[in-house]
């Protein structure tokens, strides 16, 4: 009879070890579940931020700038024209190319950008090109790019 005492004795002390570790487990599982929602509502306002730059409309050409308006009126056709952009064969030479050039440009490009006509990426590459043709006048730039800046369509 004393065996079997003790060995219930035994038993009620594991069942409370493992109430207790069911606790605790129970309130790792609570915590696990609070940290879930927390990202998953972290992860819906990123894509909502997302979703809503993605579905905001881009300007449209017809809203002209005062800057596009200024440098339209210079030469007819934009500052870049009184410099020679002459096309060649889907690439132009920049002739006498500027500074002052480079940074009417870099502001065309961005309105382009704004206006859906160019990515990011391809502005990049456009300003690369015309860094090269600053420091090179035998350098080229993209028909395309050309075109942007001249003022005409794509």
């Amino acid at each position: 009879m004393k065996a079997l005492a003790e060995h219930i004795e035994k038993l009620e002390a594991t069942n409370e070890t493992i109430a207790k570790a069911l606790t605790g487990l129970m309130e790792q599982s609570e915590q696990n579940a609070t940290l879930q929602k927390s990202i998953g509502e972290s992860l819906m306002l990123v894509m909502q931020g997302q979703q809503a730059l993605a579905t905001t409309p881009q300007p449209r050409k017809s809203a002209v700038s005062a800057l596009e308006a200024a440098m339209l009126a210079k030469a007819g056709m934009g500052g870049l024209a009184q410099n020679g952009l002459a096309a060649a064969s889907g690439a132009t030479r920049l002739k006498g190319f500027t500074q002052a050039d480079l940074d009417e440009a870099k502001d065309i490009l961005s309105k382009a950008m704004k206006d859906g006509k160019l990515t990011l990426m391809e502005v990049t590459r456009a300003e690369s090109q015309l860094n090269k043709c600053l420091n090179n006048p035998a350098a080229t730039i993209d028909a395309k790019f050309a075109n942007i800046l001249r003022g005409g369509a794509q």
